[in-house]
């Protein structure tokens, strides 16, 4: 019998997103459309983990805002960091890694998660911005005539 294995997992879940349900007259603290992933693994087993990496794909259409949480914290002597963001197959995703995972370790992180289309808001404020200076400043961008 070998002494490692290596196991690996593919599939779909649906509402997988924490719903964050407000009080009445309550304001959210995220901003609008935005999402919160959260996972968590504890090895429950004798047999320590080597390396536990957890790849998660973002659904179409979003993008990571912020990491929120990344447990446990990647001590001094580590490299990266415990979560990482990057790309696979043409969307957003995040990976989890842990190495030397022993009976009763956790490791965790929390996303949060926002719509990819960006707002129109920060570009008309430019223009609006832009315009006000040239009419304000007529006289430093208008041509000299001799």
């Amino acid at each position: 019998m070998p002494s490692q294995a290596t196991l690996r997992f593919s599939f779909g879940l649906k509402q997988v997103f924490l719903e964050t349900r407000l009080a009445p007259g309550e304001k959210s603290t995220l901003p609008e459309g935005s999402r919160i992933f959260r996972h968590a693994f504890v090895n429950t087993q004798e047999a320590p983990i080597g390396i536990y990496r957890l790849e998660f794909l973002f659904p179409e259409g979003l993008r990571a805002q912020a990491i929120r949480e990344q447990l446990p914290r990647p001590k001094k002597s580590e490299v990266g960091p415990r979560v990482l963001l990057s790309k696979l197959e043409d969307r957003q995703a995040a990976i989890l890694q842990f190495a030397g995972l022993h009976q009763g370790d956790d490791t965790s992180m929390a996303l949060e998660l926002v719509p990819s289309q960006r707002s129109f808001g920060w570009l008309i404020v430019g223009l609006l911005i832009g315009g006000l200076y040239l009419v304000k400043f007529k006289d430093l961008v208008a041509k000299k005539l001799a």
